[in-house]
């Protein structure tokens, strides 16, 4: 197998001094869904915002990041780190879209991300596609119309609804990158609408079965999961257990499916 990511001597310490990543190393090959677990402030989301040079001017990285064998991350040029992310089918925890402007849509944030990862365009209908593909449109069930679709507008989506424009915009928009790192994917998201998630990411495991995704969460409802990480006080540490696949918002079926 490929060896996608290659995270070696991973070091990040806060301004005062504090060292939060402690000298971490692990590699994710082609077609492993690993996720990254542990107490809360273990350090999860730093190793993933270290990955993607997020933050920078607030803490102190040092080890040697490589995709696909590449250059170190951490060495990376603007330019070259610009070419990186592009490539990389990201989602943060958190989702920024109060501050975009009123008259931006989902369509237009789908674009976007587009024409980023693979400079083509995509039409409306292309969005719609995918939307159905993945069944994410949300609707009212007292009226039946749709609550989130193309013309939504970003900033007046609810928490969940962001989460989820997060996702089909990064995930599903570059459905056959080599590399889909994913924070915390369920945040503010419901019963229903978590389970589409969960489904959206199988699919796009079983389609692309050479990619490789990370992510860290905190629900164990993702059945294409099949290796933990476990962070303990910014340190890796022995698994306690093999991951298991709780059936808390129901049973997925023989293919890793909610129905």
């Amino acid at each position: 197998m490929e060896t996608i990511l290659t995270v070696s001597d991973l070091n990040i310490t806060l301004p005062n001094g504090t060292n939060i990543v402690k000298g971490i190393s692990f590699e994710i090959k082609s077609g492993e869904v690993v996720a990254i677990v542990g107490e809360n402030g273990s350090g999860k989301s730093t190793v993933l915002k270290a990955i993607m040079r997020e933050d920078e001017t607030h803490k102190k990285v040092s080890g040697n990041i490589s995709y696909c064998g590449g250059k170190n991350i951490l060495d990376m040029s603007e330019i070259e780190l610009q070419g990186f992310r592009s490539q990389v089918a990201y989602v943060s925890q958190k989702d920024e879209y109060n501050n975009i402007g009123k008259r931006i849509t989902v369509f237009d944030v789908m674009m976007d991300s587009a024409e980023l990862y693979s400079g083509r365009e995509i039409s409306k209908e292309d969005v719609a596609a995918l939307f159905d593909r993945y069944q994410l449109r949300v609707y009212d069930e007292s009226t039946g119309k749709p609550l989130f679709y193309e013309k939504s507008r970003p900033a007046k989506l609810s928490g969940g609804q962001q989460r989820m424009l997060s996702i089909i915009s990064s995930v599903a928009v570059r459905e056959n990158a080599k590399l889909f790192i994913i924070d915390e994917p369920l945040n503010n998201l419901d019963f229903a609408n978590a389970r589409k998630i969960s489904n959206l990411i199988t699919r796009i495991h079983k389609e692309n079965p050479d990619a490789a995704i990370l992510m860290v969460t905190h629900c164990r409802i993702f059945p294409a999961i099949n290796r933990l990480i476990t962070l303990k006080n910014g340190v890796i540490v022995p698994n306690e257990e093999e991951y298991e696949c709780h059936s808390c918002f129901g049973k997925a079926n023989s293919e890793g499916f909610y129905e």
